[in-house]
């Protein structure tokens, strides 16, 4: 209980500096809030590219390095984090983009808790998306007069944030409307892509395990490397 309590006591500090809550969901250890750190864990800084400068982000896709980008400079970054293209995710290259005894969610997390939270509510696994994003309509869209329209409860408090992503074209797309999430899990033959997690604000509330882009850039969550 003591350590239980402790995880959520003491902030989780990344190695710019930034606290974050957490989450105890099915078993993990999860942040509530999306990863807006500057550089590895071990202070290695990663290249910012300004939200203007989408030739330059295109280019970094093409070479293959690690980047990321406020999705509008100097005003989303605090509340939806940055995004980041997959090289910054990537296991291979030995790099840690989460704060020291953390990781970067793997598609084998977000499966066990979508299972976990289907079973919990007797909900369809792809219609979960209420259950995960951020109660109210501060940052999602109202409801439309559609039907599979409900009600954000965030009753997990994964505290999703619709943050768009950016393009290979290094364009920002979807901001309040999307939330997605890069996993740590890169699928070979036939996909050859990495996995990310989606979870829409207007029709059917889908919460999506796609494929992304390499050259794309999402949203990170991070989990405990240990469960307790």
């Amino acid at each position: 209980v003591i350590d239980s309590l402790l995880n959520y006591l003491i902030p989780i500090v990344d190695p710019s500096g930034n606290e974050y809550k957490i989450q105890r969901i099915c078993g993990n250890y999860w942040f509530r809030e999306n990863l807006k750190v500057t550089s590895f864990n071990d202070g290695t800084s990663i290249t910012r590219i300004p939200s203007d400068a989408s030739a330059l982000w295109a280019q970094y896709g093409i070479d293959g390095s690690a980047a990321y980008m406020e999705y509008e400079d100097g005003s989303t970054g605090d509340t939806y984090g940055y995004l980041y293209n997959w090289w910054c995710v990537d296991p291979s290259s030995g790099k840690n983009i989460a704060p020291e005894g953390w990781h970067v969610a793997t598609l084998e997390e977000y499966e066990s808790m979508q299972s976990c939270v289907s079973i919990d509510t007797s909900t369809l696994d792809d219609r979960l998306a209420p259950y995960f994003r951020e109660f109210g309509y501060e940052h999602w869209p109202e409801l439309l007069p559609i039907a599979n329209q409900q009600l954000s409860t965030d009753k997990y408090l994964f505290t999703a944030l619709p943050g768009g992503y950016i393009g290979t074209d290094g364009i920002g797309r979807l901001i309040g409307f999307s939330g997605n999430f890069w996993t740590s899990t890169f699928e070979g033959a036939p996909f050859n892509q990495p996995r990310l997690m989606q979870i829409s604000g207007q029709g059917p509330p889908n919460f999506e395990l796609s494929y992304g882009q390499p050259a794309q850039g999402y949203s990170i969550r991070c989990v405990k490397d240990s469960s307790i």
